[in-house]
């Protein structure tokens, strides 16, 4: 007899059903985990294993927090857009600075404004992206 197995396209835990309460042996098994987690995460180096160890420990304390299963933690993952727009972000929020001290020490007008409106579009970018 042959047996059909079963695989998963999505991820199971994002599925319509609700979180199952935890119970006080669930949260003593999760609140070990924390702590086994953490000590692993402490002997590592940096790299992959310790990435993963640390989206773990994240979603294990999330699930405490919320006192259920299933995984409802977003993965933090910054982009390449992201990085560059707050790098852009803070450069032309220096400029924006220093040309209102030099006016502000000279007693002449300063003219900021491509740069203001240009701080307004990544402060927009970075809201419609998410970042």
């Amino acid at each position: 007899m042959a047996f059909k197995i079963q695989r998963f396209y999505g991820s199971p835990l994002n599925s319509s059903s609700p979180d199952r309460p935890f119970t006080a042996k669930d949260t003593k098994r999760k609140e070990d985990k924390l702590i086994k987690t953490s000590n692993q995460i402490d002997n590592l180096s940096d790299g992959k294993k310790k990435d993963r160890k640390m989206k773990k420990l994240a979603k294990t304390m999330d699930q405490l927090n919320r006192n259920a299963s299933g995984d409802k933690t977003p993965l933090y993952m910054e982009g390449k857009l992201c990085k560059s727009l707050k790098i852009e972000k803070t450069r032309l929020q220096k400029e924006i600075a220093d040309i209102k001290a030099k006016a502000a020490k000279e007693k002449k007008i300063g003219n900021w404004d491509a740069k203001s409106d240009r701080l307004s579009q990544v402060n927009e970018q970075l809201v419609k992206n998410k970042c």
